[in-house]
């Protein structure tokens, strides 16, 4: 979706600025804009709502084994535990717990589903810089995590002079 809106844009304008273009065509890529925003806001729409079937679902079911056990308890740890924490555990923790869930899968999905669309994306309109991109940007990544490292190692080393030469002050 978030790659196609300027492909489609451009060639709307260029339909627009051609010197054939028609009123037909100034009412169909309006309506086209407005469909492919309608499937994304329906395709999201069940995305969340299908994620959110899956969070309550966990918490269905992390509740059912939470009640189960609770039931499995001897009676000696309900009289250190106050009544609260246990319901606590029971409605909070397990709402906490389904909301990172849905929330891990929901990034998960929506960021890996980013990187394929952008990857078909370049290869269809630059498959020789896509490949250039590909062998160079792992060097470079790998490039960028030595110097951090050696950074912070001299940044550390010039921590410590430089708090040998404030004890050296201070006396």
């Amino acid at each position: 979706g978030t790659y196609l809106v300027p492909d489609l844009m451009s060639g709307a304008v260029e339909r627009l600025q051609s010197p054939d273009g028609s009123i037909r065509t100034a009412i169909e890529i309006p309506i086209a804009i407005l469909v492919v925003f309608a499937l994304r806001g329906i395709v999201e729409f069940w995305m969340v709502y299908r994620l959110s079937w899956v969070g309550r679902s966990v918490v269905r079911d992390l509740r059912n084994d939470l009640f189960r056990h609770y039931l499995g308890l001897p009676v000696a740890y309900y009289d250190r535990n106050s009544s609260g924490a246990l319901i606590s555990r029971l409605t909070y923790n397990t709402e906490q717990v389904a909301e990172a869930t849905s929330n891990a899968i929901v990034v998960l999905l929506r960021d890996s589903l980013t990187v394929v669309g952008g990857l078909i994306w370049m290869i269809y309109h630059q498959p020789r810089l896509t490949v250039l991109v590909m062998i160079v940007g792992p060097i470079v990544g790998l490039l960028v995590a030595a110097m951090g490292r050696a950074l912070r190692r001299y940044s550390t080393r010039i921590q410590n002079s430089m708090g040998d030469v404030t004890r050296v002050t201070e006396q």
